[in-house]
C-alpha cells in the first residue's frame, strides 16, 4: 500500500481514453502500437483546435474510484502534456467524473515538474514520458496501452 508519497498522474490516456475519441474522430489506428494517430502527422496544433475532445473523452476503468483511494494516503498531483489552454475544461472534466481535487500542471517537460515538486511516483502511459521519468530515477506505474507493452510495471485500475 503506497502511504505519504507524492504521485504525479497523466490524464491522457491514463484516466481520459482520449485514444478512443480520436479513433471514433479520424478513424481507428491502422497500428496501435504505435503512440501517435497517423492521421495527426503534421497537425500539431490539432488538440488546440479541438479541445472539446478532452470534455467528451471517458474515464478509463474505474480510474476515479482508485485514484480517490490513494489520494486518501498520498498527494496526488497531476502533470498533463494537454496544452494549457485546456485548463477549465480539464478541470471541469476531473471534477464531473469525481477524480481527487488536486493541483494540475500542464508541461511539454514533465520530469521538470516532478523534480520541483518532489515526485515519488509517477503513473503515464507514453513511451517517451516513461522514459524520461526513468531516466531520471522516478519509478513508474504504467497504464497498459497497446503502444507500451514493451515496458514492466504495466497495470490496468482494476489492479490498484
Amino acid at each position: 500500500m503506497l502511504k505519504n508519497k507524492t504521485i504525479a498522474v497523466d490524464i491522457c490516456n491514463t484516466l481520459a481514453d482520449v485514444i478512443r475519441e480520436l479513433d471514433r474522430r479520424l478513424g481507428a489506428n491502422p497500428d496501435p502500437s504505435i503512440y501517435f494517430h497517423p492521421a495527426l502527422k503534421g497537425k500539431k496544433d490539432y488538440f488546440k483546435e479541438n479541445l472539446d475532445i478532452f470534455e467528451v473523452a471517458q474515464p478509463i476503468g474505474n480510474s476515479a474510484e482508485r485514484l480517490r483511494k490513494l489520494a486518501k494516503y498520498n498527494n496526488i498531483v497531476y502533470i498533463t502534456a494537454r496544452p494549457e489552454i485546456s485548463k477549465e475544461i480539464t478541470i471541469k472534466w476531473l471534477e464531473e467524473h469525481n477524480y481527487p481535487k488536486a493541483d494540475i500542471y500542464f508541461t511539454n517537460n514533465k520530469v521538470e515538474i516532478a523534480k520541483e515538486l518532489g515526485v515519488d511516483l509517477a503513473i503515464d502511459d507514453a513511451p517517451r514520458e516513461i522514459k524520461e521519468y526513468r531516466k531520471a530515477g522516478y519509478e513508474v506505474l504504467v497504464k497498459k496501452q497497446s503502444y507500451n507493452e514493451e515496458f514492466g510495471n504495466l497495470f490496468d485500475w482494476e489492479m490498484i
